[in-house]
């Protein structure tokens, strides 16, 4: 990974594994939970680990970008990253209202949303500077011969006698 050890990454990766280990540790004891920890426990059962979890928050990110008025309103944001982080693995019949996924939603958003918008702006840098390459190198070439008259590119005596000996 380029940027593993970038400091808000490393920080949101522990709080996350501290976030699954929380939640499945309140479930094997049996405490009251909320069903968006209960969702958090069972992707932690399932062995989801926190750059998984990041990866989506930023999916959606990326995704609100590149379409956006396909997620209209903050609503609709919050439980598109809800869905994505629950999706991560089948929830079988474990039910997601909309109580949960505003709850789940809204706590990756306040948490990770700086991060992962870090993450998507350096996604699109890099795309956009790929774009330019790509379209710096499908120029066309020129089919007409050079119009000055200069001596660049002639190779002088002195260096046709060194490439000699």
């Amino acid at each position: 990974m380029a940027n593993g050890n970038h400091p808000g990454l490393l920080q949101a990766t522990e709080e996350l594994r501290q976030l699954l280990a929380n939640a499945r540790e309140a479930i094997a004891e049996g405490r009251a939970v909320s069903p968006a920890t209960r969702h958090l426990a069972r992707l932690g059962a399932e062995g989801v680990e926190p750059i998984h979890i990041l990866a989506m928050v930023c999916a959606v990110i990326l995704f609100d970008q590149d379409q956006p008025r396909f997620l209209r309103g903050q609503t609709a944001y919050r439980f598109a990253v809800a869905r994505a982080v629950a999706g991560l693995v089948p929830r079988g019949k474990m039910p997601l209202r909309s109580q949960t996924l505003a709850m789940l939603g809204d706590m990756l958003i306040d948490r990770y949303a700086v991060l992962a918008g870090g993450v998507a702006k350096a996604i699109s840098d890099r795309e956009a500077r790929e774009q330019d390459r790509s379209q710096l190198m499908s120029q066309p070439f020129s089919s007409q011969p050079p119009t000055s008259t200069g001596t660049q590119g002639a190779v002088s005596a002195e260096d046709r006698q060194h490439v000699a000996s």
